[in-house]
């Protein structure tokens, strides 16, 4: 196992909960299709993060929910905002491998 803060050029990355797996590829995949898969899931991550936030920002719902169901909405918001950073900087990574 390496421990790396960037991802080599040209790697398929997964991102799981806070972790991002690299998988060198060299010239074996697709950038384009890469890049596109990556952005789908950023896109979803940022479809659930924008529900929470409406939910959180709903004044009727925070007082009327118990409260460790809003404790639970906010650290699904935590854990969604990570997901999108690293997604957003494994496209980038992307973008500037090819």
């Amino acid at each position: 196992i390496v421990l790396e803060s960037a991802a080599p050029a040209g790697s398929a990355q997964i991102v799981v909960g806070e972790a991002t797996a690299c998988l060198p590829l060299g010239d074996l995949i697709d950038l384009t299709a890469e890049k596109a898969r990556l952005e789908k899931a950023r896109s979803k991550v940022a479809d659930d993060v924008e529900k929470i936030e409406r939910k959180l920002a709903n004044e009727k719902f925070v007082a009327n929910a118990k409260p460790e169901i809003v404790e639970a909405e906010r650290e699904k918001l935590v854990d969604l905002t990570g997901q999108m950073e690293k997604l957003t900087a494994a496209v980038e990574r992307l973008n500037q491998a090819g």
